[in-house]
């Protein structure tokens, strides 16, 4: 047996777990908002995908069906409005 059974057959060692401490927040305070500017029926741009209008809103999560690349959903920040 190799030196980490030794040292957990030690006397000092504790089986039992340490406890993590409790979560102050929770998970939806760091869900990010979304943006104003950006709504459904809004005609938007992205680098890749070009020219699309946003079907659906989640949070900061679009839905979104472009011209040349059809229905996906990509998150606001990777979108600007169309001009």
């Amino acid at each position: 047996r190799g030196p980490g059974w030794q040292r957990a057959t030690t006397r000092d060692f504790d089986p039992t777990p340490r406890r993590l401490p409790e979560a102050t927040r929770s998970a939806a305070s760091f869900a990010a908002k979304p943006r104003g500017d950006v709504t459904v029926g809004v005609r938007v741009f992205h680098e890749k995908f070009g020219y699309g209008t946003v079907t659906a809103q989640e949070g900061n999560k679009l839905e979104i069906d472009f011209e040349s690349a059809g229905p996906k959903r990509v998150i606001d920040s990777f979108v600007k409005v169309a001009e």
